[in-house]
């Protein structure tokens, strides 16, 4: 017998996890960073419980960095822990 299997994986980009009171432009807020973390842990959830893909791929803009080295280096620390809890490769 010849079982065919498809591979399947899912794509993250454009968390911009950072400090809440960011993502203005010329006054106007344009990126909702605030929402994230939690919208990165669902997407984490649903991974895990319900999609099962092969592996994962991050494609970018993981922080809003402020250009401040401590801050930037926290939300990226925060990024890689959330993503650890994936229970597949992750590229």
């Amino acid at each position: 017998w010849y079982t065919q299997r498809h591979m399947k994986f899912a794509i993250i980009n454009d968390m911009h996890v950072g400090p809440p009171n960011i993502g203005y432009h010329k006054g106007i807020k344009r990126k909702l960073s605030q929402f994230a973390e939690r919208l990165m842990y669902q997407f984490i959830q649903e991974m895990n419980t319900v999609e099962h893909p092969d592996f994962v791929m991050v494609l970018g803009d993981m922080i809003e960095d402020i250009m401040e080295k401590n801050t930037d280096l926290q939300s990226f620390t925060r990024v890689t822990s959330l993503l650890s809890q994936l229970k597949m490769p992750l590229y």
